[in-house]
């Protein structure tokens, strides 16, 4: 019987305590959990209103209102602080957004503004997983990658291979290689945004002269390199002539090797 009383009393000492630290908040959340203090959630919420609702985007602000939420996590708790970040998110990406297009927009875009601002894209994906799916960020994503390759296209000095004097991929498919590339940027859903950016424009359009100009440097390239392989003549007469058709057939003459081919007749 006694057994019995001790142990009552014992489930009932338990019960009492396990209550008074349910009221306290003491019992089932931590400060990282996912409770949070009501007046601090208030607080910081109303801050990210104050602070976003009129301005422009602004990465050291976006910055502030990251640290701060991170100084008040304990109170916020888990809950809290990913309800904060969202919200923060959603004032802070579409501002971006804005920023960036514009540039995007712009004849004389700034490859430097450009920069800066993908930079900050990194940030804001960086802070929420997942966050690289919302509709802005794959939009600038977007935009700034078809950006980046048109902008590598544009500044390539091109250049064809000419081969070892004896082996040379044909001029066509070198240049194919490059005429497939701007067709790919032009096709890009996000090209559009990009487009009339002078530098951009004038770089697509140019590419064929440029790559006309390459090809008669091209021309000269491999026959020097023929030339260079078998003036010494220590390679057979067969195998020059059989390379000179080859460079015949798709160049047509070249003085050079004409003179060389006497050498080798005579």
């Amino acid at each position: 019987m006694k057994i019995i009383k001790l142990l009552l009393s014992f489930i009932l000492i338990l019960g009492i305590v396990i209550g008074i630290l349910y009221l306290t908040g003491s019992f089932g959340d931590s400060g990282t959990g996912g409770g949070s203090d009501p007046k601090t959630f208030a607080e910081q919420s109303s801050l990210l209103d104050d602070e976003w609702q009129t301005a422009s985007w602004d990465i050291n602000l976006y910055k502030k209102g990251m640290i701060r939420l991170r100084q008040n996590e304990e109170a916020l708790g888990e809950d809290g602080m990913k309800t904060l970040i969202d919200k923060l998110n959603e004032y802070a990406i579409p501002k971006l957004r804005n920023t960036m297009m514009k540039e995007f927009a712009k004849t004389d875009c700034n490859a430097s503004t450009i920069e800066t601002l993908y930079k900050s894209l990194e940030e804001l994906k960086s802070t929420t997983p997942g966050r690289e799916k919302h509709e802005g960020i794959v939009e600038m994503s977007g935009t700034y990658k078809i950006y980046k390759e048109a902008m590598r296209l544009c500044s390539a000095k091109i250049a064809f291979n000419p081969g070892d004097g004896t082996n040379w991929t044909p001029l066509a498919n070198q240049k194919k290689a490059y005429l497939d590339k701007r067709a790919s940027i032009k096709s890009d859903p996000y090209y559009k945004f990009i487009q009339n950016i002078t530098d951009i424009k004038n770089g697509l359009n140019t590419l064929d002269s440029r790559l006309n100009a390459a090809a008669t440097n091209f021309k000269n390239d491999v026959a020097q390199r023929i030339i260079k392989k078998y003036s010494s003549r220590k390679e057979s007469a067969d195998e020059f002539f059989r390379v000179k058709s080859k460079f015949q057939h798709e160049f047509g003459s070249h003085s050079s090797l004409d003179n060389l081919a006497d050498q080798f007749l005579f």
